[in-house]
């Protein structure tokens, strides 16, 4: 993760700069030079920017390829490196602003760090997510039974024409005046929110197969309700821990919790199997339930009941 921030911050910056300094005079060819100053952000940004960040994406992940293999990793990674674009990006706005009112005072670059720190929850990093899942699409990276194809190119570009069209949208406010740039804005940000969670809903799906796929190694056919629950859905592990503390207490329900979590590190350690890392046994949980966890591998041989 902290090589595809450093990687946003840097190597993703420099090119959609220069991309985007030399879009200005290519829109001149096309619009007058009122049209092209007012869309020239709407048109550029998301057009280098948000290539760049896929770019960087796709090279940690296939420099990662032994442990980015869901798309999950995607969505983090690309979340990671637009993150470190979206600092980067603020930082140079604000110097750029100190450096136009050097005989003002710091009212105009504060307002703008803050409005950007502030609108940057929708901004950067959640394009960059969507794009992310794509780019994990493309290569591959999906479980449920293979991808053909032209299934993974199509989910790829489809995944990042999104994150264009909603950088446009958000860009697009500097072509328009209020109230009608307020407008956009708001309708913009909402969208852009709701498109992220339809995407992040299904990756949570992906991954959810991949914790059945990985507790039936882990554990063969000895599955226990606290296992089931740990693999579940939110509302599956809150119902299961609720019926706990009301049949065995708090504490049996606050111990079960912790044993839901290191059945959960076990499972994801699982994927990195033969990588060189994590390769160790977590300490054995303490038991809750009848048949608890139990610490004998973290990979692929069944792990029985303790008697």
């Amino acid at each position: 993760m902290f090589a595809a921030f450093i990687g946003g911050a840097t190597t993703a910056v420099y090119p959609a700069l220069k991309g985007n300094d030399l879009y200005g005079a290519f829109l001149l060819n096309f619009m007058s030079e009122e049209n092209a100053l007012g869309w020239k952000a709407a048109l550029s940004g998301p057009t280098t920017e948000e290539w760049t960040k896929m770019t960087c994406t796709l090279v940690i992940m296939l420099i990662a390829k032994d442990t980015m293999t869901r798309p999950m990793h995607g969505l983090v990674v690309g979340a990671s490196t637009g993150l470190g674009f979206q600092i980067m990006e603020n930082i140079s706005y604000g110097v750029q602003g100190s450096i136009n009112h050097l005989q003002g005072d710091l009212t105009q670059p504060l307002t703008t760090g803050i409005t950007r720190f502030l609108t940057g929850f929708s901004s950067h990093n959640l394009y960059s997510a969507i794009s992310g899942v794509g780019v994990a699409i493309l290569l591959g990276r999906t479980l449920g039974g293979p991808w053909s194809r032209s299934r993974r190119i199509t989910g790829f570009v489809g995944l990042c024409v999104l994150p264009w069209f909603l950088h446009f949208s958000w860009n697009a406010i500097g072509a328009f005046t209020p109230p009608l740039s307020l407008i956009i804005a708001v309708v913009s940000t909402i969208v852009s929110f709701i498109v992220f969670a339809l995407v992040l809903r299904w990756v949570w799906r992906q991954e959810r197969l991949y914790l059945t796929e990985a507790a039936t190694q882990v554990t063969g056919n000895k599955l226990t309700e606290l296992h089931q629950a740990a693999i579940g859905t939110r509302k599956t592990r809150k119902t299961y821990l609720k019926q706990l503390k009301k049949t065995h207490g708090k504490t049996a329900a606050k111990t079960a919790h912790t044993d839901m979590h290191t059945y959960l590190e076990h499972l994801q350690a699982w994927a990195r199997r033969h990588t060189g890392i994590d390769e160790h046994t977590y300490p054995t949980p303490t038991p809750t339930t009848p048949n608890p966890l139990d610490d004998d591998t973290l990979y692929l041989t069944p792990v029985g009941s303790r008697s």
